[in-house]
């Protein structure tokens, strides 16, 4: 009965991050630069960048501007 409980947990982790993973996404073939919050040269160093289809460190929204002084 254990067994049982702890694969339908398994099975509803793994559902959630799906699901998660494919809300942030921004699609299928589409630059994931172009809405990444680290798309600024001193961010990000990845040599995929701009054209990067598949990132590891890809966060949606861009950063916001820090106030100029």
């Amino acid at each position: 009965m254990s067994l049982l409980i702890a694969n339908i947990a398994i099975v509803l982790v793994a559902s959630y991050l799906a699901l998660r993973f494919l809300k942030e996404s921004p699609g299928e073939k589409a630059y994931l630069c172009q809405d990444c919050r680290f798309n600024r040269a001193d961010l990000c160093l990845k040599p995929e960048r701009p054209e990067a289809l598949e990132c590891t460190s890809y966060r949606s929204g861009q950063p916001e501007e820090s106030p100029k002084e």
